[in-house]
């Protein structure tokens, strides 16, 4: 039995409030961060929440800069740099390419409708 909604929204909102950072990734970055963008002035970015609403919170739309190639996945993390502080990864709602390299633009989601 799925957990009654004012608790997922509850928990979608702790979960936020652990999450500062968001980056890109070029496959599933599992339960480590792996395979996170490099290079083109790619860096993770800062997040801003709104509330959460049927166990789902979302976070302002964020714009990357990028290098040439493909991108699978976001990660949340506590901190702008480093690998302590990973929470998780979701996929993108559909594989991104680009090309030269420039800009992608992603909206954030901590999404616990199954949970």
């Amino acid at each position: 039995m799925p957990l009654v909604v004012d608790e997922r929204n509850n928990l979608a909102t702790v979960m936020a409030g652990r999450v500062g950072f968001i980056s890109l990734h070029t496959a599933d970055p599992g339960t480590t961060g792996a395979n996170e963008v490099t290079g083109s002035g790619y860096a993770r970015m800062p997040v801003v929440w709104g509330a959460a609403a049927s166990g789902i919170v979302v976070g302002a739309e964020i714009t990357f800069n990028v290098p040439a190639g493909s991108f699978t996945h976001y990660g949340l993390h506590a901190s702008s740099s480093g690998s302590s502080g990973f929470r998780g990864g979701f996929n993108l709602s559909a594989t991104a390419t680009v090309s030269p390299a420039g800009t992608l633009k992603v909206t954030p989601s901590i999404n616990l409708v199954t949970a």
